[in-house]
């Protein structure tokens, strides 16, 4: 009980991820355009990835947001979460599946200096290096 209640130890990376989802959704219906973007799966049947919000218009992709959580306790947790980000655009990218320019990362990182700062600046710049835009959320 301990854990749960005075450590949190149901904060996972996903909890945290979902709830980033919950304020991009807020902020979409506080625009009055929740209604044009939608959770989908981006890719082929071989590989495809889930974003939580997808616009499409004509059966391809159109705008596509990706909240991602950073801000981990541990700069290794940040460099691995970052880099499988990475490698999905990346793969996305060489299958011509996806164009990159069309997907807004909403990054949630450490605002403090040292090495978990230090790995979200790198991860933040090795994924404009694959084409996304980034905002800091």
């Amino acid at each position: 009980m301990f854990e749960y209640y005075i450590k949190h130890n149901f904060v996972t990376k996903k909890y945290k991820e979902m709830l980033l989802e919950e304020d991009v959704r807020k902020l979409l219906s506080e625009a009055k355009i929740e209604h044009h973007f939608k959770k989908d799966k981006l890719g082929n049947d071989a590989f495809h990835i889930p974003f939580p919000f997808v616009n499409r218009t004509n059966d391809k992709q159109y705008k596509i947001i990706k909240p991602l959580h950073l801000k981990h306790d541990d700069s290794t947790k940040i460099y691995n979460h970052g880099a499988s980000w990475i490698t999905k655009i990346n793969k996305l990218n060489t299958q011509n599946l996806l164009d990159s320019s069309k997907i807004l990362f909403a990054l949630s990182g450490p605002k403090s200096k040292g090495n978990r700062r230090d790995a979200y600046k790198e991860i933040e710049r090795d994924l404009k290096e694959t084409g996304v835009n980034i905002i800091s959320y």
